[in-house]
């Protein structure tokens, strides 16, 4: 499965503090809220904001949506997520999985 990048604007703001920053903005919909019994039933403690993780899941689909308005089609899907699993968002390279840390 090959991963993609959903961000849809990196438009630069200034800041209150007048400090230009870089926007990151993705879909409505693309937020997981994860409850303490969640994270508990993952086995994974809180991570930092800003940290990135591993997500990898299985979801069903609950409903589908295709129309057309002024010549413009569009689709949507509902998804359920059934099964997830989480992890701490390190990667190894080929060299740490074939010889132990790539020495």
């Amino acid at each position: 499965m090959k991963m993609v990048n959903l961000k849809t604007s990196t438009e630069e703001f200034e800041n209150a503090n007048g400090v230009k920053e870089t926007r990151d903005e993705y879909p409505y919909g693309l937020t997981l809220y994860l409850d303490n019994e969640t994270l508990e039933k993952l086995g994974v403690s809180i991570p930092d904001v800003g940290e990135s993780i591993e997500l990898s899941g299985i979801a069903k689909v609950k409903s589908k949506s295709t129309n057309e308005r002024e010549g413009k089609k569009s689709m949507s899907v509902d998804l359920q997520i059934t099964d997830l699993a989480l992890g701490s968002g390190d990667t190894k390279s080929a060299a740490d999985v074939l010889f132990d840390g790539g020495e």
